[in-house]
């Protein structure tokens, strides 16, 4: 029996293996497909991927192969591999940290007493992950505090531009989680001794240099009115604006010539603009997608049931 679904199996630059279910969700808009009835749906076909994001993910296995055998689900329809080498380790590293991602959210269900409830037939990938931990690996701590404090420059950065153009967006829950969960990347490097007072000084002086660079381009993108008529923006706004990343740029400044110590902030210096009542701009920043290569594979025959 066979059940399609999206999945790669990838080497670390360790030498293990892994393999890892994309998210994945129905999408019951494309219901139809040519050789069904027109209303029907079909849970195997009508979905849509998150390429950004894993699912399920066994890590850790000493071969290719034990890391295909890892599932014990239906036949996913065949995998992409990806052995590790120097054109491949930016893809590999961003995969390795889709699996940590993973852990961690498991680990916080853990903690907070959640039982997983699985709404989905059993040959479905769940959010499961097994294998050796990849959520402590030192050099993926750090890359994902980095990826999250940009994307956190960015999202604040782009609160304030939204209010420049007179649009209702208020971004505050995304801020706060991205707030909280920097933090706790921050600390964990911290508590394990993995980041001294001289590390914390400099990771502090980019993560403010980057807060700055994204008010700048706020501000750079403010026209004087909303491209919307009636709703202009007024200059107040503006003034708001160029006062975060003013007070953020002399933090920056103070950092800069502190003598080193260790200093961890729970919270940011640059705080999310209130958004007031207008018209909701469409979308809010999902930090991007990672899509994978596709390498060819040999020809599967897929048995729909």
């Amino acid at each position: 029996m066979s059940f399609n679904r999206e999945n790669i199996i990838w080497q670390s630059a360790d030498g293990t293996w892994s393999r890892g279910f994309y998210e994945c969700h129905e999408d019951f808009s494309r219901g139809g497909r040519e050789d069904d009835d027109e209303d029907s749906f079909d849970p195997e076909w009508d979905v849509e991927y998150n390429y950004g994001a894993l699912e399920q993910v066994s890590c850790g296995h000493p071969s290719e192969d034990a890391a295909w055998q890892s599932w014990r689900g239906a036949n996913p329809g065949g995998s992409n591999v990806l052995p590790y080498d120097s054109d491949a380790a930016v893809e590999v590293a961003q995969l390795d940290d889709m699996a940590a991602e993973l852990e961690d959210a498991q680990r916080e269900q853990e903690a907070s007493g959640q039982r997983s409830i699985f709404l989905y037939p059993q040959d479905r990938p769940f959010y499961d992950v097994r294998g050796a931990s990849k959520s402590d690996d030192l050099t993926s701590l750090r890359r994902r505090l980095a990826a999250a404090d940009k994307q956190y420059a960015d999202v604040v950065a782009e609160q304030h531009a939204y209010r420049m153009q007179g649009y209702g967006n208020d971004l505050t829950r995304d801020i706060d989680k991205l707030d909280v969960r920097r933090a706790g990347l921050l600390n964990r490097l911290v508590d394990g001794a993995h980041l001294d007072a001289a590390a914390q000084r400099e990771h502090r002086i980019t993560d403010l240099s980057n807060q700055v660079a994204a008010l700048n381009r706020a501000l750079d993108s403010y026209e004087g009115e909303s491209r919307i008529p009636g709703l202009g923006a007024p200059r107040a706004v503006r003034a708001d604006c160029a006062a975060a990343r003013d007070a953020t740029a002399a933090e920056l400044e103070q950092v800069r010539h502190s003598p080193t110590r260790p200093r961890i902030r729970k919270g940011s210096p640059t705080t999310a603009p209130s958004s007031p009542p207008g018209r909701v701009a469409g979308g809010v920043p999902s930090g991007g997608q990672f899509a994978t290569k596709r390498h060819e594979e040999p020809a599967i025959t897929l048995t729909r049931p």
